[in-house]
């Protein structure tokens, strides 16, 4: 009985040890910030960005498709801010920040919402913000 207890014990250890180092690495994966490079490379593309393919899933209703998007775009809003400007104030910087994530946000919400007007809003807010925040920021 001892052997068999300390023989499935062991059989967990070594499973436990063979399959930790992927759930660490994975989420430790999710807890990285993303650069203001990244970030500007993937969201504001008009035909390729992500908030492009929220709206085009959104005017589809492909909400399953576009939930991932949606994720990204919160994470993504959230991370902007945490990184350093090229240029400008820190105040500037924190203000342009948060309304990139609130603009994130609204776009992320009406697709948790399946609200395809949202969507639509949201994304029209974030493409008039970025003039003003890339001519206080970005060299």
């Amino acid at each position: 009985m001892v052997r068999k207890f300390g023989f499935a014990l062991l059989t967990l250890a070594i499973g436990f040890g063979l399959f930790a180092p992927n759930t660490v690495a994975e989420d430790s994966k999710k807890l990285e910030i993303a650069t203001t490079e990244e970030i500007m490379k993937a969201v504001p593309h008009k035909k390729k960005g992500l908030v492009a393919q929220a709206v085009a899933g959104a005017k589809e209703e492909k909400w399953d498709d576009i939930k991932k998007i949606g994720e990204t775009l919160k994470k993504y809003g959230s991370d902007l801010g945490k990184n350093k400007q090229e240029k400008g104030s820190d105040e500037s910087w924190a203000k342009m920040c948060k309304t990139f994530e609130d603009d994130m946000n609204a776009v992320a919400k009406g697709i948790e919402n399946k609200d395809a007007t949202a969507v639509q809003a949201g994304a029209k807010t974030f493409s008039s913000n970025c003039k003003s925040c890339h001519d206080a920021h970005r060299n």
